[in-house]
């Protein structure tokens, strides 16, 4: 349907309100607006338009929603998944961890900080290189599940790429979480310069990811389904709110 209706505004003062909007529609029915359009007299009551604004807006979203759930094959984008998960580098974790800043309040710990703020910023660069590397992977799966759509010449429908990043992040923070409690990633050396900490950081997030594929992978699975499924939910509830507003001229196939 028009997600943007044509409402035509009419006053008259000679004859009757019933009288004027049928003068109108008679007029613009067919030559000007064939479908989808509605006719609000000055002595309407707002309510009306209020209630259409809003059952075009509910529309669209359930519209949106149905569109997400439905346009691309699940088990395509799962195999999206699967294989940027399996196909992640050091290189590109290497790359992604240097680029992490190594700060302390105002402290770069890089160079210098006390004992208690090198710990801390050690575990914000573990925590923040997964983060980004999440990003990643949530980025460069939501670019090809796009290309995936527009190969099929329709507008790609999908969740949009930050959902796909946080999803990653779900099923791989639970596992960060029980190496960190299982290892110890240590402190630079009086002769380790950060630049090698940051490689041996880099090469354990690899490491987890690495050992961790398929239930990462799984994981994926369930909060996406878990994400649709709510996103279903949220539809369900709008298709009631549309039954009270849907405007009485509507027919039902609109």
């Amino acid at each position: 349907m028009d997600y943007n209706p044509n409402v035509i505004l009419v006053f008259s003062n000679c004859i009757t309100v019933i009288e004027a909007k049928l003068k109108v529609y008679r007029a613009y029915r067919a030559p000007k607006y064939p479908d989808n359009f509605f006719i609000h007299h000055k002595y309407d009551d707002n309510d009306y338009i209020s209630k259409l604004s809003a059952f075009c807006k509910a529309t669209f979203v359930c519209d949106k929603i149905n569109s997400m759930a439905n346009g691309i094959p699940e088990d395509y984008i799962f195999d999206i998944v699967s294989e940027e998960v399996g196909d992640i580098s050091m290189t590109t974790i290497a790359r992604i961890c240097a680029d992490v800043a190594l700060e302390h309040g105002e402290q770069n710990i890089g160079t210098k900080g006390r004992e208690t703020d090198i710990d801390v910023s050690l575990q914000m660069l573990l925590q923040e290189t997964v983060k980004r590397t999440c990003k990643f992977l949530g980025c460069l799966s939501y670019r090809r599940i796009v290309s995936f759509a527009y190969r099929r010449q329709h507008i790609p429908e999908t969740v949009p790429r930050e959902i796909y990043e946080k999803i990653f992040y779900e099923a791989l923070k639970v596992h960060v979480s029980e190496y960190e409690s299982k290892y110890s990633f240590g402190r630079p050396s009086a002769d380790e310069n950060f630049y090698k900490f940051r490689r041996k950081v880099a090469s354990n997030v690899l490491r987890i990811i690495k050992e961790n594929i398929k239930t990462i992978v799984g994981t994926f699975k369930k909060r996406y389904k878990e994400t649709i499924k709510d996103l279903q939910d949220v539809c369900v509830t709008l298709r009631s709110f549309k039954k009270r507003c849907r405007p009485s001229s509507m027919p039902e196939c609109k």
